[in-house]
């Protein structure tokens, strides 16, 4: 039957949202003119600012770590653990949860995985006699942005070059491409040239 009243625009028993940090909240019960107080202290931990990183694209095969901030601990989906290396199979959208003081929150970082280039090359001329002119072809894709080839130790960066080889033998070609997203592969066919010296009759 006594009549309560609280401090700082408090309402007795309505719901409100205190703000962040400790709050200190006075109640007073009035009966006959007879006043008696309590305090009630109610602390409210802010939400942390969980920050996931920037997103990032990668080359198929390569490793990315994921590494959450703002926050004392994180749980990330699709089974990452926090700041430990991991392969990703495609590109995909991550998860992490951060917890301080009890409280959470979340943000999402999104790994682009981009394909390496599957290399394929043809030539023109793949047996003769010397000296022997070979065009070669870069039959790779349409996505390809530079070519470096590795024909008889000589390094020539057009994609669809010539080359005359003067020594009989067979020769290993070896053809490295970079594509459009940055991804490279190189791939090398052994004995792919065969050029014969003239018979001495």
């Amino acid at each position: 039957g006594a009549n309560i009243t609280w401090n700082n625009g408090v309402t007795d028993a309505t719901p409100f949202t205190p703000g962040v940090g400790v709050n200190n909240y006075t109640v007073s019960a009035e009966i006959a003119g007879c006043v008696s107080t309590d305090l009630v202290v109610v602390t409210v931990n802010p939400i942390p600012n969980v920050n996931a990183g920037n997103d990032v694209a990668i080359c198929d095969g390569e490793q990315v770590t994921l590494s959450g901030s703002g926050a004392d601990s994180y749980t990330w989906d699709n089974g990452v653990s926090n700041g430990v290396p991991f392969i990703p199979t495609a590109t995909t959208t991550y998860t992490v949860t951060g917890t301080s003081l009890g409280c959470s929150a979340t943000d999402d970082v999104t790994v682009t995985v981009y394909d390496n280039p599957e290399i394929s090359f043809t030539a023109d001329n793949m047996f003769g006699c010397i000296p022997q002119e070979v065009n070669f072809t870069n039959t790779t894709g349409a996505n390809t942005a530079s070519c470096e080839w590795n024909i008889n130790g000589n390094i020539i960066t057009d994609c669809n070059p010539s080359y005359t080889f003067t020594t009989a033998g067979c020769y290993d070609i070896t053809l490295t491409v970079t594509n459009t997203d940055g991804c490279t592969s190189t791939s090398t066919e052994q004995n792919f040239v065969c050029i014969d010296d003239y018979p001495t009759a």
